[in-house]
């Protein structure tokens, strides 16, 4: 495997990564740490793979473990496997998430605060 099909599929999956998930980093490495619990499980791995295959090839000995058909298919039918992120939705699931966890540690604690008082006796 060369170093031009790598490059190839590591700038054809950081193009993905950056306008997909708005990424931010100037390598992969950065910006699977930017994405990493919005990408799928399988997308992640394929991520985490090209980022291995990539130190393989720079050692003469591990050059030859690279499995080049996976880095070619990965390149192909990364966006696919990315699934069908939607920012905005995304971003409103956090916030409902956020006011759901908000509203039931306040009930929560208004349940302790009552139990208290019921029993010290002051209710």
């Amino acid at each position: 495997m060369h170093n031009k099909e790598m490059d190839a599929a590591k700038a054809h999956v950081s193009s993905v990564l950056s306008s997909k998930f708005s990424a931010r980093g100037r390598t992969l490495e950065k910006q699977l740490k930017d994405v990493r619990r919005s990408l799928p499980k399988g997308a992640r791995e394929e991520v985490e793979f090209l980022i291995n295959s990539e130190h393989k090839l720079k050692h003469p000995v591990l050059r030859s473990r690279v499995d080049p058909k996976r880095v070619e298919a990965i390149s192909r039918s990364f966006d696919q496997r990315s699934g069908n992120f939607n920012k905005k939705r995304e971003k409103s699931r956090a916030r409902y998430s956020l006011a759901s966890s908000l509203v039931l540690s306040m009930l929560a604690s208004s349940f302790v605060f009552y139990a208290v008082l019921i029993w010290i006796g002051a209710l």
